[in-house]
């Protein structure tokens, strides 16, 4: 059975030039893979001479750090990071509180918060080696449960939502989404090789 790549590849072969270059001018609107074989059909034909005004081969747009655009294995790896980072962040932040809150008690942070602050670094190294999709959903879910318990604990909403939360759970679901695009990459790549 062909992968969504696959079968996007060989509708925009059959396409001519001028509706290629439809398709193109309205990329942002395709899906991923879709994205992906338009590209591929568009660097070919531009090495064929085909002129794609706006297409630097190569060079896709990367979007934005909070929805980065994912094209193959490498970008989605790259998303990650995002995942990867931002549980470092969390991790570094809580466990400083939580060393802090041993010498002098802190009203925010308790010494247990060690074990939270080892935590969030676990599933952050988790997601940066193994491109685990399981430790990326898992820090989303440890994220928003305690900025919940915060909110709820000192009992108003701005004590755990405030903009840098926000920033961080955009970081957490774009790293997330690269996980799991990845392993979808590398289960294309893998479904070519065999088959050729």
């Amino acid at each position: 059975m062909r992968s969504p790549q696959e079968a996007f590849a060989s509708y925009y072969a059959a396409m001519s030039d001028e509706e290629l270059l439809h398709v193109a001018a309205n990329q942002e609107s395709l899906v991923e893979p879709a994205q992906a074989a338009l590209r591929v059909e568009l660097s070919a034909r531009e090495n064929a001479g085909l002129v794609v005004p706006g297409f630097q081969k190569g060079k896709p747009d990367p979007g934005t750090w909070w929805w980065p655009n994912i094209w193959d294995a490498e970008s989605a790896r790259k998303a990650a990071q995002n995942s990867t980072y931002a549980a470092y962040f969390v991790g570094t932040l809580t466990g400083v509180f939580a060393l802090v809150s041993i010498f002098k008690p802190l009203t925010f942070a308790a010494p247990s918060s060690l074990f939270d602050a080892a935590l969030f670094a676990g599933l952050g190294f988790l997601t940066h080696r193994k491109m685990s999709r399981a430790a990326a959903v898992a820090v989303i879910l440890l994220f928003v449960a305690e900025r919940l318990y915060a909110a709820i604990d000192q009992a108003r909403l701005s004590a755990g939502i405030g903009i840098m939360s926000v920033i961080l759970l955009c970081a957490f679901i774009a790293g997330a989404r690269g996980t799991f695009a990845y392993h979808e990459y590398k289960k294309d790549d893998l479904s070519v090789s065999t088959a050729g």
